[in-house]
């Protein structure tokens, strides 16, 4: 998830919370950390040796301002 708050950071500005599916409580481990599951899973095939996988999560900010390119 890390990486998810530092691309949106990097792209628009926003320092983002991403919302769990309810009921959903991660836990950390002393040798492994569950996932927030996304939202919606897609997969599909681009030609016959490459294949795209989309992981949508939804997330709420504080601020309205984006800020693209700075």
């Amino acid at each position: 998830m890390q990486a998810t708050y530092r691309e949106v950071l990097e792209e628009v500005g926003l320092q983002i919370k991403v919302i769990t599916p309810q009921q959903y409580s991660p836990h950390q481990y002393e040798d492994f950390a569950e996932l927030i599951p996304p939202f919606f899973l897609n997969r599909h095939r681009i030609s016959e040796s490459h294949e795209h996988v989309t992981m949508t999560y939804i997330a709420t900010t504080e601020s309205d301002v984006i800020n693209i390119g700075e």
